[in-house]
């Protein structure tokens, strides 16, 4: 299972690399939401995790952009 880590923060981002690898995953990160939604359409992963406050685009917004996309 492929999961989409996005988040400002590289201590928040390792963090959830470290603790998802260890539990079997295959992590993918971005660092804002605009590279969250070019990350998705490139590696399709089954799970995305956004942080709410990014720059360029909030987590929020980048979610709605991916839900529209995939309906």
């Amino acid at each position: 299972m492929k999961i989409l880590v996005a988040d400002d923060s590289s201590a928040e981002r390792k963090n959830a690399r470290e603790v998802l690898e260890a539990a079997g995953y295959e992590v993918v990160e971005a660092t804002d939401g605009q590279q969250a939604i070019e990350a998705f359409a490139m590696e399709r992963p089954d799970l995305v995790v956004l942080d709410v406050v990014m720059p360029r685009l909030t987590g929020l917004e980048a979610c709605r952009i991916l839900k529209a996309k995939s309906q």
